[in-house]
């Protein structure tokens, strides 16, 4: 399952000392309050708050979202001169693309974004 390699990245080594040493049960809140997920919410509400993040995702440049999920998860490694060259990269790329102009401009104009995946 790789905990012990992806807990101390999540919370912080000693937090995933505290967790992995003691094998502690803690609550939604607490794991919100730590970072290990986004939200704690009521049963009922968890599928409203996952599909309002979708759409909100969804409403941002597609190719832009797409190299942010390559450069996130490709380093997670952290080799932090790797993940600098990468992310310069995907930024010289996605400066270029009609979708960062449209973004811009939706931005100045004050309007909802019409991105189109380019």
């Amino acid at each position: 399952m790789a905990v012990s390699y992806i807990l101390p990245r999540l919370v912080g080594v000693a937090r995933a000392n505290e967790l992995l040493f003691t094998g502690k049960t803690i609550t939604g809140q607490a794991a919100a309050r730590m970072g290990l997920i986004n939200d704690a919410v009521n049963e009922d509400r968890v599928m409203d708050i996952a599909l309002d993040l979708a759409r909100e995702i969804a409403k941002s440049a597609p190719a832009a979202v797409q190299m942010m999920k390559q450069s996130i998860y490709r380093e997670l490694d952290w080799q932090p001169v790797r993940a600098a060259e990468i992310e310069a990269l995907h930024q010289a790329r996605t400066f270029g693309m009609e979708d960062s102009k449209e973004g811009i401009a939706a931005l100045l104009e004050k309007r909802a974004p019409n991105f189109k995946g380019k």
